[in-house]
């Protein structure tokens, strides 16, 4: 299993400092903690656990601030874990994937190819090293698909598409319907699905994706921060379905579950003005 992992790594020396002083992750606690972990020789799997831990925080760092450095930084310290980590480790999947991840963002903004086939070793490494009751696997498997999902809007292949949805739909099997994340991973498969029908035009993808994208509406609550999104994306399903079948209805709720994603959008957030694009074509 381990053999499906490419070990190379950017050995670039200890992580710099992130950010500036009114910067949470930037505290001295936070920059005083990289380097005892990685001047100290606590046990291995705890220090690989708290290098993967920080790794993490400087990923979510990332995330708000979509700064190389910050990037970077969380990669070295992901990498150094994995070096730490055996295949037998429980906390050997977790450390995989969360590198993973770290490896498709970087793919995302750079087009290294070495970083997506890496992105997806590791997240194959994860899967293969989780059971199927854990929570460990149905995660693995989204960060797979979203791995591939990645290198397919670059270079198309059918084949990624047709493993993300295969992937998409191991998962929303393994976890029950009161999960928390149960309607982030419909949401994934139902936009999977259409993009498949996109590329192959087989009525049975779209009419799939607006069921599941249906269920994923209902059953998430109004307080839910991703409903709006939830609207959005059966929006433009519908949409789709309609610009091939030319059905009234179609089109009628499209356009109110996207109005219902536009009202649901808070002014500050920043899908809001792409969401009231989406709106305004539609009424045209």
């Amino acid at each position: 299993m381990t053999d499906k992992v490419i070990s190379a790594r950017t050995n670039d020396g200890p992580p710099p400092p992130l950010g500036n002083e009114n910067d949470p992750s930037s505290s001295c606690e936070l920059k005083e903690s990289t380097a005892s972990i990685m001047e100290n020789k606590p046990g291995q799997s705890i220090k690989a656990h708290c290098l993967s831990q920080l790794g993490s925080d400087y990923y979510a760092h990332y995330q708000k601030t979509q700064r190389d450095e910050d990037l970077k930084t969380a990669i070295f310290l992901l990498e150094e874990a994995m070096q730490l980590t055996s295949p037998d480790d429980p906390q050997f999947p977790e450390h995989a994937y969360s590198l993973g991840v770290a490896l498709k963002d970087r793919y995302e903004r750079n087009g290294d190819s070495t970083d997506i086939k890496r992105a997806i070793s590791y997240c194959e490494a994860a899967r293969d090293a989780s059971r199927d009751d854990s929570k460990h696997m149905y995660i693995s498997l989204d960060c797979l698909a979203r791995c591939l999902m990645s290198r397919f809007e670059r270079e198309e292949s059918i084949a990624d598409i047709d493993t993300v949805i295969s992937l998409r739909q191991t998962a929303v099997k393994l976890i029950q319907g009161g999960h928390p994340d149960y309607p982030s991973l419909l949401d994934s498969l139902g936009t999977s699905l259409l993009t498949r029908f996109k590329y192959h035009g087989n009525m049975v993808d779209i009419d799939d994706a607006i069921s599941i994208l249906r269920k994923c509406v209902e059953i998430t609550p109004d307080q839910n921060a991703e409903k709006s999104l939830h609207l959005m994306n059966l929006g433009k399903a519908l949409q789709t379905r309609f610009e091939h079948l030319e059905s009234p209805e179609d089109i009628d709720d499209a356009i109110e579950y996207e109005r219902k994603g536009v009202e649901m959008t808070p002014d500050e957030h920043p899908n809001k003005i792409g969401h009231l694009s989406t709106l305004r074509n539609q009424v045209r």
